[in-house]
């Protein structure tokens, strides 16, 4: 079915197989051809459907809850034959609230409350006093009968009306108030038993006779789960019940389930268990579905769909298209199963979908709960814990992978790092405080995490690193660590137990003058003597280095930044001039956020307000930046949506996953092995993080015989084999070896600018989701380039001005009258520049005296002119002059030349602030000989008519 444009908040089948589906508070039907609103035959004209809730019944019945104009109720409709029918009116004891409605098995329809439950009949709604709950009622339908638990009560509802139905002896643990987070969960079991678990308490269980109150006795289940917490249940076939539950003992994630005879069992082995959440199917039931063919769907949390049938357990995911899972599964009546993944509709069974992508391309693995990716060399050697290979490191060199036998089990993982050694070190809470040291050949075990630091770092080491926690050896007897944003702990061998401090760590770094420095969020430290001690003075920069309190999120000023490796922090430019590797400045104005390559640049701009420094525009959501041994650095997302961006070549450069496994998933990491294959670490699962490699192809870039001699641009013609890939292949070029350069496209066209005349070598290259990809062959031609110019219409030699305000004598001559030209200025070496759109440039701040003034010109911001026309200007600004002239022109006739008056003295105002309060003064003192002057020229006129 056609794509859709927003992702669905509903999906049912009614009767007659149509689709009906709900997109935010928007309904709509499959008419064959296409989407479709449903006619409302009741609704007001004039009011537009807000429509809230799709509700399925068993029958095949389908209903849309409707936001109704009363305060305390919502309406029901009817949906068939394309039209939305009114129904009922429901009822809702809060404002705003959405009714609670259950459509059963034998299409009767229920609304309760907390004091109340209904139930519709030919006659209208029958209601009882009840204590129910909005969101933790348990609802068993038996089919003629229905039972709704809430609050250790019960209520039936059948044939003879709705009533209370006595409970026997409840359990202690039930007759206790639940905890928060911690509610009753339940479902029907063994045809007319009621199954109830507390959510994430293990133990907690209860099974009872729906139809007599009966507890009935579950020895085994209680035996085999006692241990377990139930986190998730829904019911399944033949009566029995499923769980999903964490295991105390095995430390893992599992689903249970519970055949009608109360024996428990695990149906899937521990490396094919789906992926799942917590409350996933109490909160929405539409995610598993027992189809007529007596199979069982799975609608996977961003891991597309599992099928249970015949015993064995089959996946369809993003090899399928189905990378981003779903919320809902539908069954026609021909048998058919759908799903919404994303903002598709897709048939899952009996036609399964195609597979979506090249086999060999892309790869996945399934790692262990806290497995990481870790780089263990500059070169791209990656190590991590594959769930299918759970007693070994398994090793990858880019090419082949190794397996090295551990001694423990990676499923408990509780700290890791990689040393400057390439060793990974880690501890597993299954082995109480044993460390082990995972060598290239070897795996040496430790007494604790402080033992293993402190060795390695005698054995030489001085730095260990990961995303998560890191730490430093200042000396061969003394490792700093720290888990990211939390405490600073100080390993010594000279002490017996390790200090803490109550600071929130951003990073470590070693310095040649200061030794070990505590990048915090309060400021900079270094440990002196068992204490830490704030930096106040670098040796190499006079200014305070203690961090400001910067407000992150004004709007109206100029705030200065680095961006690191623990995202955005306070700008510090000691910390930039040191590691420029590790912190970008960057300058946030308004709401944009300007990264910068260079402490120099960036100051220019912050300072001088430099126009022709190189800088990029950061998103919204930026999160961290992360250096890749490949150069360069990645950019991620504060919250993991979407591929992150590739920082390199100066450059900021985005990729699209929405063709990709990676479609709809948050991506955690980004590593580039050796061979040049990029890794993707998703979304952490219940049952471990998914790591996603795509392998370098042979992509190959062609150019057309390109030409020996061109003007200022050079259209080539770019082919990208395999074709299949060109567009996510983003080109790049450079010039006798400068930076990379992004260049207008125009589909296999490219077009090339060169900045003057000569001879230039020529690079074409690209990036595949943000790696480098082999360029095409070098080539050499000749330029000739024309560029704009700025001439003078005067011929002094050297100019007095007096007037802050100042048009100076020029005009830009252009090079190509279709380009958007413009012109720039500066005094001095000062950074260039724009030329204000009315022409006259302000020398307010520039101090009197003799000053060389520059101007050149430009077209589309990138050819510039190489001979600038230069003034050498005499300033004397003479205040009082200026101003008394912007006085007069205040009671010009124009409007514009009394606003530009006005604005030019506001701008006075900030040098010549008391030469405009004299004159302010002097206006005053005059306006006093008004009245006196007046009575004179009264008296000079009566004497003159007398005469």
């Amino acid at each position: 079915m056609p794509r859709l444009d927003l992702h669905l908040t509903g999906l049912a089948v009614d009767a007659a197989d149509t689709f009906w589906i709900l997109k935010g508070n928007s309904l709509f039907f499959w008419d064959g051809a296409g989407f479709r609103d449903p006619v409302s035959t009741d609704a007001p004209g004039d009011r537009h459907p807000y429509w809230m809730a799709l509700h399925a019944g068993p029958d095949r019945s389908v209903y849309a809850v409707q936001r109704s104009e009363k305060p305390r109720g919502d309406e029901l409709y009817r949906l068939a034959d394309g039209r939305a029918t009114l129904t009922a009116s429901l009822y809702t004891e809060r404002q705003n609230h959405l009714a609670c409605v259950y459509i059963s098995r034998s299409g009767r329809i229920y609304n309760w409350g907390t004091r109340f439950l209904a139930r519709l009949t030919d006659n209208g709604w029958e209601r009882i006093e009840a204590a129910l709950q909005d969101t933790e009622t348990v609802v068993f339908d038996l089919g003629q009968s229905v039972f709704f638990y809430a609050e250790r009560r019960l209520y039936r509802a059948d044939q003879e009306g709705l009533a209370e139905q006595p409970l026997k002896a409840l359990p202690q643990w039930l007759l206790e108030n639940c905890e928060p987070g911690h509610p009753i969960i339940g479902a029907a079991w063994n045809k007319t038993c009621a199954f109830l678990v507390q959510h994430d308490s293990p133990g907690r269980m209860l099974a009872f006779d729906l139809i007599t109150g009966e507890e009935v006795v579950l020895n085994q289940a209680h035996q085999t789960l006692r241990r377990v917490s139930i986190q998730d249940l829904f019911p399944g076939s033949e009566g029995s019940v499923w769980m999903w539950g964490y295991d105390h003992d095995q430390y893992e994630h599992a689903f249970f389930k519970m055949d009608a005879a109360g024996v428990v069992t695990r149906p899937f082995t521990r490396s094919e268990t789906p992926p799942w959440h917590s409350m996933r199917a109490w909160k929405n039931p539409k995610v598993v579905l027992h189809a007529s063919s007596g199979a069982c769907f799975l609608a996977m949390p961003s891991d597309g769909i599992a099928m249970w049938k015949d015993g064995k357990l089959s996946r369809m995911n993003w090899r399928q298209g189905l990378g981003q899972g779903g919320r809902y599964l539908a069954e026609r009546s021909d048998g058919s199963v759908w799903t919404a993944n994303g903002p598709r509709l897709v048939q899952v069974w009996p036609r399964v979908p195609k597979q979506q992508f090249e086999s060999g391309v892309w790869e996945e693995y399934t790692l262990w709960l806290e497995s990481r990716i870790w780089e263990t060399s500059p070169e791209g050697h990656l190590a991590m814990f594959r769930k299918d290979r759970p007693d070994a490191l398994s090793r990858w060199d880019g090419y082949q992978w190794s397996f090295q036998p551990v001694p423990f089990k990676p499923d408990s993982l509780r700290n890791y790092l990689v040393d400057d050694q390439a060793h990974l070190l880690v501890t597993s809470t299954m082995d109480g405080e044993g460390a082990y040291d995972i060598g290239p050949e070897t795996v040496t075990r430790h007494k604790s995490w402080e033992a293993l630091l402190l060795a390695r770092a005698q054995q030489g080491v001085k730095t260990f690193h990961d995303a998560d926690m890191q730490a430093i050896a200042v000396s061969p007897n003394q490792v700093w660590f720290a888990h990211k944003l939390q405490e600073l702990m100080i390993f010594d061998s000279t002490f017996p137990k390790p200090s803490r401090y109550d600071i929130r760590v951003r990073c470590f770094h070693m310095t040649p003058d200061l030794g070990g420095i505590v990048n915090a969020c309060d400021g900079l430290y270094r440990y002196d003597r068992g204490q830490l001690v704030l930096i106040k003075n670098m040796p190499t920069d006079p200014s305070l280095i203690r961090i400001p309190p910067d407000d992150l999120y004004a709007r109206r000023h100029t705030y200065s930044f680095l961006l690191g490796v623990q995202g955005l922090q306070p700008y510090d430019r000691e910390l930039a001039l040191r590691f420029p590797a590790l912190y970008y400045p960057v300058l946030m104005r308004g709401g944009e956020r300007r990264l910068y390559f260079n402490v120099e640049d960036f100051e220019a701009a912050r300072d001088k307000n430099a126009s022709d420094v190189r800088f990029v525009k950061l998103p919204d959501n930026v999160g961290i930046l992360r250096p890749s041994s490949k150069g360069g650095a990645w950019l991620e997302s504060r919250y993991g949506r979407g591929l992150p961006a590739r920082l390199i070549a100066k450059n900021l450069f985005y990729s699209d996953n929405a063709r990709t496994p990676l479609d709809g998933k948050t991506v955690l990491r980004t590593h580039e092995d050796r061979a040049g294959n990029i890794w993707f670490v998703t979304d952490i699962y219940n049952d471990g993080n998914h790591a996603f490699m795509r392998r370098r192809e042979e992509i190959r870039i062609q150019l057309d015989a390109p030409p020996t001699a061109c003007g200022r641009t050079l259209p080539l013609r770019v082919t990208i084999t395999p074709e299949h890939l060109a567009d996510e292949v983003q080109c790049l070029a450079r010039i006798n070896g400068s930076d990379w350069m992004s260049f207008e496209t125009n589909g296999p066209a490219i077009t090339l600018r060169f900045p003057a005349s000569g001879q230039y070598e020529v690079e074409i290259g690209g990036l595949l989701m943000g790696t480098w990809i082999q360029p095409a062959p070098a080539f050499t031609l000749t330029a000739t380039v024309n560029l704009p110019k700025v001439i003078r219409t005067d011929a002094a030699a050297e100019l007095t001005i007096h007037d802050p305000f100042w048009r100076p004598p020029v005009e830009l001559r252009p090079a190509d009258n279709t380009a958007a030209q413009a012109m720039i200025w500066r005094v001095g070496d000062e950074a260039w520049r724009p030329m204000p759109s009315d022409n006259i440039i302000r020398l307010l701040q520039l101090a009197p005296g003799r000053h060389l003034l520059s101007f050149a010109a430009e077209e589309d911001g990138f050819w510039r002119d190489t001979s600038p026309t230069t003034f050498t200007i005499n300033y004397a600004p003479d205040y009082e002059i200026a101003i008394d002239r912007r006085t007069r022109d205040l009671l010009h006739p124009e409007e514009s030349v009394r606003r530009l008056a006005q604005q030019e003295l506001v701008e006075l105002g900030s040098v010549a602030r008391e030469v405009i309060k004299a004159r302010i003064q002097k206006i005053e003192e005059e306006a006093k000989l008004l009245a006196p002057l007046r009575e004179v020229f009264d008296k000079v006129e009566t004497n003159a008519r007398r005469q």
